[in-house]
């Protein structure tokens, strides 16, 4: 009688095999998309809120 549990495969995956075929010659690794150019519409809003309100602060309405 075995008294060991079954393990599967990928429970120790620091001794799984390596792969056993190789990339087709003049494949690369996919590059990574170039990142979004960060959006400057909601820092836009934000500074323009900010001018409102010290403008106001300045007529004395806030």
């Amino acid at each position: 009688m075995d008294n060991d549990p079954p393990v599967a495969a990928d429970d120790f995956p620091e001794f799984a095999e390596p792969p056993q075929h190789k990339p087709a010659p003049g494949h690369h690794a996919r590059q990574k998309p170039e990142p979004e150019p960060e959006s400057n519409e909601a820092q836009a809003a934000a500074d323009d809120v900010i001018a409102r309100l010290r403008r106001e602060r300045a007529e004395g309405k806030r």
